[in-house]
């Protein structure tokens, strides 16, 4: 009974978490989040606040990462100024530096274009790492199984 609370209460504690997380990177306006980054940028080269903890090599990590995104963004005010795949890229270059700031490379929203077998249309398609990654070891597990109940062709 005690476990299930503390799992209840860990699981509520990481929704929370990532639904602040979205809201930070969510945001449209591209100046608010240069500015923002701006921000993040002194701390991690100074190495202080929330950048304290990391090596110099994920403060510099951490920049390298800044320096592609300011790139993409740069002239442009608003998200929508992005085309499709620079939209992507932006997204899942703010989701990479936010969980650098709070630690939660699982929490981590990825997402890619992806076209369906037989057909031309991209669709977008966005998962946290941790989903990924539990659908890559289902899979796995799946072929392994197949195979072991003699399903492969590898006599």
């Amino acid at each position: 009974m005690r476990t299930d609370r503390f799992t209840a209460i860990a699981f509520g504690f990481c929704i929370a978490l990532a639904s602040l997380t979205a809201a930070a990177v969510e945001s449209t306006d591209l100046r608010a989040i240069h500015e923002q980054q701006l921000a993040y940028r002194d701390h991690a080269l100074a190495g202080t606040g929330d950048f304290k903890e990391l090596s110099e090599a994920e403060r510099r990590d951490f920049v390298t990462r800044q320096d592609k995104l300011f790139a993409l963004i740069e002239g442009k005010s608003s998200i929508e100024e992005l085309d499709s795949d620079d939209r992507v890229e932006a997204h899942n270059l703010l989701e990479d530096l936010q969980a650098t700031l709070l630690r939660t490379e699982d929490l981590k929203m990825v997402c890619e274009w992806t076209k369906k077998t037989g057909s031309h249309r991209k669709t977008k398609e966005c998962m946290t790492v941790a989903e990924r990654r539990a659908l890559r070891e289902a899979s796995q597990a799946e072929l392994q199984r197949s195979l072991g109940n003699g399903g492969g062709t590898n006599r």
